[in-house]
């Protein structure tokens, strides 16, 4: 056991990637059935898309292997493209949308680049601007392409990768946050209603609980094996696979 599992205290990524899991689960099931008649769960996939950003950055700090690590990532995203599109668009081709898979594979692009002009120059200025030029790129190919979450997504990547390089990493993401609900979420808002109360919030800022989540890692990282790690790529495209499978034979919850 090394250093890093010794930790006390917090949770372990093992345990928010579990969380992630079953928070998307419910949300694919949920979107898939009955979606379409509560607005709201067409976002709630915002509650879970933050814990598989951070998971990402904390993958990207730790590995040894980050080519490896990125095609990995991207074949899963291709295969889950399939049942992805038969779901969203009922055939083998659906460019309306690709899944956000894609985007994590954008985010972790992202990262290495920002990564190897640190290493290259050691110079932060020219890291943040190699992370701006990339952010406008992301923006208008995740726009073109039609990414889930789309530049979106790869902000919440960017923001935990520099969180793990900065010493007050928790106000640099409130400030994130700030902006997320106060400013670039005033498009789109979402009404639920808890007892006799309507609550009425922008759908971006569902993703805020999660991004606290992520305050009690202690950098402990849990189970680690490697057919647990090809289960967790695997997850996605199963889960998408078996959804549409249970729709496609008329079976319902």
């Amino acid at each position: 056991m090394n250093e890093e599992d010794k930790l006390k205290g917090g949770i372990s990524s093992f345990a928010i990637r579990i969380i992630a899991y079953i928070i998307l689960a419910t949300t694919v099931v949920l979107k898939s059935y009955i979606g379409s008649s509560i607005a709201w769960i067409q976002y709630l996939d915002w509650l879970s898309y933050p814990l598989f950003a951070f998971l990402l950055a904390e993958g990207f700090e730790k590995t040894s292997g980050k080519f490896r690590y990125f095609i990995r990532l991207l074949l899963f995203a291709a295969i889950a493209e399939i049942p992805f599109n038969y779901l969203h668009g009922g055939q083998i081709l659906y460019p309306q949308q690709q899944n956000g898979m894609f985007t994590l594979c954008m985010g972790y692009l992202a990262m290495c680049i920002v990564d190897f002009v640190y290493k290259k120059t050691y110079n932060i200025i020219l890291s943040f601007a190699a992370m701006y030029v990339y952010g406008w790129g992301a923006f208008y190919l995740t726009k073109i392409l039609h990414f889930e979450f789309y530049s979106f997504g790869v902000m919440f990547i960017l923001l935990f990768y520099a969180s793990n390089q900065v010493k007050y990493s928790k106000i640099l993401q409130v400030i994130f946050m700030v902006f997320l609900a106060a400013i670039i979420s005033t498009d789109t808002f979402v009404s639920f209603i808890i007892g006799n109360i309507q609550y009425t919030v922008p759908y971006r800022a569902i993703a805020i609980p999660a991004m606290i989540l992520t305050w009690f890692y202690k950098g402990k990282r849990g189970p680690n094996s490697i057919g647990l790690k090809v289960c967790m790529y695997a997850f996605y495209p199963v889960l998408l696979g078996v959804v549409f499978g249970l729709q496609h034979f008329g079976i319902k919850f």
